[in-house]
């Protein structure tokens, strides 16, 4: 590897983490300082960032912000329609995962099974305000 391809590398890491840093910081950032922190950010290097909004648990909780900030404009339009299809195939999920639980629930009491929904579902609303926010694609259940 030679040092031209380092400093490329070396610049594309920081411009990553950068981006990773004003994901993070938009939970507390007013929206005039996360506008500024957002332009700086290239849409080349929101599409690199996707991979770990998406599995840090971020990405659906970073639109809520934005959204809540009134700062889609500052989004590249194709990421800002990706985290909303999957913003609403999430709540779709969870409204269905939701559904699931009630009626195993109500079979469980009905046969007299002893259980605990965990994770996900029961989180809402004391941990996650609103339970389609948070990435659930399953039901974990204790059963005695």
């Amino acid at each position: 590897m030679n040092t031209a391809e380092v400093s490329i590398e070396m610049k594309t890491w920081g411009r990553a983490r950068r981006l990773k840093e004003t994901v993070i910081a938009a939970f507390w950032e007013t929206a005039p300082n996360l506008r500024a922190r957002l332009a700086e950010c290239a849409e080349r290097d929101w599409r690199r960032a996707l991979y770990w909004m998406d599995v840090s648990g971020l990405a659906l909780y970073f639109l809520d912000r934005i959204e809540n900030l009134g700062l889609e404009d500052c989004l590249p339009i194709t990421l800002l329609d990706r985290l909303r299809h999957n913003s609403q195939e999430n709540s779709e999920r969870t409204a269905s995962l939701f559904r699931e639980a009630v009626a195993l629930s109500l079979r469980l009491k009905h046969k007299n099974v002893e259980f605990a929904l965990l994770k996900g579902i029961s989180l809402c609303p004391e941990s996650v305000l609103d339970s389609a926010l948070r990435c659930q694609m399953d039901l974990v259940i204790l059963v005695r």
